[in-house]
């Protein structure tokens, strides 16, 4: 005899069933482990209207576990009105680690720091390991662009990438040693305070290396929020929260550092938002929507 059939669930208004984890509409989740840097990384990616000739442009994000979401819904979002929303078709990659937090800090900040030759844990109290921007930059070159090519029709001319906070200074330590890596650099409140400021090493030794050539093909664009040097008005004056802020300056930091640029490499104008009322956390999430304009080329911001 058969077996009864089972009778299915029958949900009970107002209570919850079927929980599980929520998932993004029309977005894919691959895992990769790199040769290179001996991580494995959560990599997400969704199309962005429809496929433009030549192939879709790619815009990469760092802190994928974060931010893919925010950029995911957004570009979506934009792209339903894109004439007045600025959104252009594009492929969203998002680099994460598949943490189960937010943030996997140790690996970020191991990938996202550049190398230095005194092997200095530059002033983390936590000890955590840095200098490995090489390492993950061949990846990101050598491993993730051609997986993306051979998954998806791409265009390799036109390759934007976008970091926050230590992710916005691994976009800078990119462009000044392979600005070939992309054709867009977007660096959202980058950490230039990192190891006494050694970025400015390299911006320096990439100033003297394009002296006299012609000007490169990228497109450059930094922010950086307004409540990252002044207090924002949740917090009291005197925490110790705010003399962080106040003593490392950092919104005088990147106003100086895009001021240089444009000062000694006139054909590479860099762009500079300053967001009101932000902080550095919420900084990212408008970073996200201009850059979604500045990758599309529809604005210099």
């Amino acid at each position: 005899m058969d077996a009864p059939a089972t009778d299915p669930i029958t949900p009970t208004p107002g209570t919850l069933f079927e929980t599980c984890q929520a998932l993004l509409p029309t977005c894919e989740q691959h895992g990769m482990h790199s040769r290179h840097t001996g991580r494995r990384y959560r990599i997400q990616t969704t199309c962005v209207g429809p496929e433009p000739e030549g192939g879709y442009p790619v815009f990469t994000l760092l802190d994928g576990d974060t931010l893919f979401p925010v950029a995911a819904m957004a570009a979506h979002a934009m792209m339903t009105r894109t004439g007045e929303n600025g959104v252009t078709p594009m492929l969203l990659v998002g680099v994460g680690y598949g943490h189960d937090g937010w943030l996997d800090t140790d690996a970020r900040v191991e990938d996202y720091t550049p190398p230095v030759t005194d092997g200095s844990a530059s002033h983390d109290a936590r000890g955590r390991r840095q200098g490995g921007a090489g390492r993950f930059l061949r990846f990101l070159r050598e491993e993730l662009q051609p997986a993306m090519a051979e998954r998806f029709s791409v265009n390799p001319q036109r390759q934007a990438l976008f970091g926050h906070s230590f992710g916005g200074l691994f976009a800078l330590y990119t462009l000044f040693n392979q600005p070939d890596a992309f054709q867009t650099y977007i660096a959202s409140s980058p950490s230039l305070w990192w190891h006494d400021e050694y970025i400015l090493q390299e911006r320096d030794r990439f100033v003297q290396a394009q002296a006299g050539r012609p000007p490169l093909p990228v497109r450059v664009h930094l922010s950086i929020g307004e409540y990252e040097q002044k207090h924002a008005p949740y917090i009291a004056p005197d925490s110790p929260r705010a003399q962080m802020l106040k003593a490392r300056g950092q919104v005088d930091r990147v106003r100086a550092f895009t001021r240089h640029l444009n000062e000694t490499l006139p054909g590479l104008p860099v762009s500079l938002t300053e967001h009101p009322r932000s902080t550095h956390g919420s900084s990212q999430l408008y970073a996200v929507l201009d850059a979604l304009r500045f990758a599309s080329g529809t604005s210099d911001i």
